[in-house]
């Protein structure tokens, strides 16, 4: 498999995780951004996630 579509992949399956969890998850417009995702914490705050594939 290719390194883009196994990272995407594991993207996915940390974004389906988060949202099974009620968590809110915002995706950055692009791939130029030095995070994949952001989650908010149940205060209200924000948290920039990096995604890696093990």
């Amino acid at each position: 498999m290719e390194t883009h579509r196994k990272g995407d992949l594991t993207e996915a399956v940390v974004i389906a995780e988060l949202k099974k969890r009620a968590i809110p998850v915002s995706i950055p417009f692009g791939d130029n951004e030095r995070y994949d995702v952001v989650a908010e914490n149940p205060d209200g705050s924000l948290l920039k996630v990096q995604i890696k594939t093990g």
